[in-house]
């Protein structure tokens, strides 16, 4: 049997419907992982610079996927930086 190979970068941090998630299946799920949508038909999206800030805006502390394991801040030119949580 072969396996499907995952659509999601496991080192991105993406916008599911209405949460942050990691492309890790444990984060975003297996179906996301796989097909880039939720069970619902939810596309899953790339963080956006203007999300980072929106989240900043909001007095929302570090955006950071479900799982906690990314972190998304801006770096130099608004670009969006994906680091590892300590």
């Amino acid at each position: 049997m072969t396996h499907p190979t995952p659509v999601l970068d496991p080192d991105q941090i993406y916008l599911s419907h209405d949460r942050w998630v990691c492309g890790e299946a444990a984060c975003a799920g297996i179906t996301a992982q796989h097909i880039g949508a939720t069970t619902s038909g939810a596309r899953l999206r790339p963080v956006a610079a203007d999300d980072v800030i929106g989240w900043e805006r909001a007095g929302l502390g570090a955006l950071t996927c479900e799982c906690r394991r990314l972190t998304a801040s801006l770096g130099q030119d608004n670009a969006v930086v994906i680091e590892r949580s300590a």
